[in-house]
């Protein structure tokens, strides 16, 4: 597998973000970490052999947190000003 350093992807960031949106998604090396990075159309088509189904939970402060069922991770969204 082909990964790019972090180093090269900021000082490309502008040129990596074309190459992902208009060609492939991209795996970067940072340390010990290893990311993918690639549109959400690649991302929705990857994905849309799964069903997620989510339990929501709507927050004091007017924020709605989202818990995956089927993933061990949370996403919480904040309502725009």
């Amino acid at each position: 597998m082909l990964m790019e350093q972090a180093t090269a992807v900021r000082r490309e960031w502008s040129a990596v973000c074309d190459s992902v949106i208009h060609e492939k998604p991209k795996f970067i090396k940072r340390t010990r970490d290893k990311m993918w990075f690639s549109n959400l159309d690649t991302m929705s088509e990857i994905l849309r052999a799964y069903q997620f189904s989510a339990i929501k939970y709507r927050e004091d402060d007017g924020s709605v947190t989202l818990s995956l069922n089927e993933i061990d991770r949370l996403l919480s969204i904040r309502p725009c000003p």
